[in-house]
């Protein structure tokens, strides 16, 4: 594992805290203690792989890679290249800052607790021992907040296909991140031992790239990920993105919009991170109603994200369709809906969902031929006493029944 660094996985205080909450029945002075697997930490750096230039093209200066982590685990250490174990691609969801720093404590399992509950699901004989990488796929959009990739190849807003304006996320993961993965640990090489799955934009992500390599993996999973564009209700997207920010004047709507980009409203944030995903202004088009304007840190030179809508809340439809036509899980998916036949396939979602999530999600699934549907698993769960099941919330347990999905569609030992 050159150039990989250990990372101590014992110390994560909140996994304690939480065997605690609500336990009536303290018999057991301490929780069990479990064989602990080991998080492994590197930078990766597409400029510097001598692979490609996924994200090293980008026009607005994001960063050309990011942090990954590895879980490995117990009894990993002592196997050889003649051990080949399974493989978990876990992609984060929009906004996790945590992947974005070099941790002193184990940042890999924040929010999901991805490391401590494989421990105990192995130790117990749940799960199959795996390892489970993940990838810090956060855009910048020009400047220090993080947003979101969406794990998708942005397009060019120029005339050059080779430029891109956020950056080949999806060429980044695949090419850069996966190769460097399973040239450093013992992975199985066969894609019956190969799952992607993700959280929220992750859960796109993870559909989009299994629908794009489906010879490389067979499984695939979300957790509330937005996989049905045309069940959101844009017209109160757009309603709320206008009555947390203001209304915008239309002269000066490119700035407002910058700046509301940069306010705390993560819906805005979002359906501006998808325009750079999926949508950039191309640099020959004059109109300039409905984008927001991007200048690259230490630049003078402006490029545009266009909107499904303009300055007075009109949808524009050009753009929202293609938005739905090029980047929807559910279109690509009705075009050729046998992509999917060889994977395994986990869907969750909260019946609170905060971006209606819950909906796009059930309707994916409603959608699956009814092959797919007898490998697939679907859960649409409800919160209990004070707390709701948005997007976030149950982490915890549905990584579990994730994790217990995958296990059990992989070969087993």
């Amino acid at each position: 594992m050159k150039n990989w660094h250990k990372l101590s996985a014992l110390i994560f205080l909140l996994v304690t805290l939480f065997a605690y909450i609500g336990c009536s029945d303290r018999k057991n002075p301490a929780d069990p203690v479990y064989p602990k697997g080991t998080v492994y930490f590197q930078a990766v750096d597409s400029s510097t792989l001598g692979r490609n230039t996924a994200l090293s093209d980008n026009l607005i200066t994001n960063p050309y890679g990011g942090n990954a982590f590895v879980y490995t685990p117990p009894g990993y250490d002592g196997a050889d290249a003649s051990t080949e174990y399974p493989i978990l691609y876990f992609l984060h969801g929009f906004m996790d800052t945590t992947l974005g720093y070099i941790p002193t404590t184990p940042d890999f399992p924040y929010p999901y607790g991805l490391a401590q509950t494989a421990d105990r699901l192995i130790a117990t004989g749940q799960i199959q021992p795996m390892i489970i990488a993940m990838m810090n796929c956060n855009s910048y959009l020009g400047g220090s907040i993080p947003a979101g990739s969406f794990y998708v190849n942005s397009p060019s807003p120029t005339s050059d296909p080779n430029q891109s304006l956020n950056g080949k996320f999806e060429n980044f993961y695949v090419d850069d991140f996966m190769y460097r993965v399973e040239k450093s640990f013992y992975v199985h090489q066969d894609k019956s031992y190969r799952a992607i799955a993700g959280h929220s934009m992750g859960g796109y992500g993870a559909f989009r790239i299994a629908m794009d390599y489906p010879d490389i993996f067979s499984i695939v999973g979300s957790m509330s990920g937005p996989l049905s564009f045309g069940d959101w209700d844009l017209n109160s997207a757009i309603d709320h993105i206008f009555s947390v920010n203001g209304v915008f004047d239309s002269t000066a709507y490119r700035d407002s919009l910058n700046e509301a980009y940069q306010g705390p409203d993560e819906i805005t944030r979002m359906f501006f991170a998808m325009g750079a995903a999926f949508s950039p202004h191309s640099t020959t088009n004059p109109d300039s109603t409905s984008y927001f304007k991007v200048t690259p840190q230490g630049t003078t030179t402006t490029y545009g994200v266009d909107l499904p809508f303009d300055s007075t809340q009109n949808i524009i439809a050009s753009v929202w369709n293609r938005w739905i036509d090029s980047n929807d899980v559910q279109t690509i998916y009705g075009r050729g809906t046998a992509v999917l036949d060889s994977m395994a396939i986990y869907i969750d979602c909260g019946d609170a969902d905060e971006f209606e999530f819950n909906q796009q999600s059930s309707d994916f699934y409603q959608g699956l031929t009814s092959g797919q549907k007898a490998h697939s698993f679907f859960e649409e769960y409800s919160g209990g006493g004070y707390l709701s099941a948005d997007n976030s919330t149950y982490l915890y347990y549905r990584i579990e029944k994730l994790l217990k999905f995958v296990s059990e569609n992989f070969p087993q030992p």
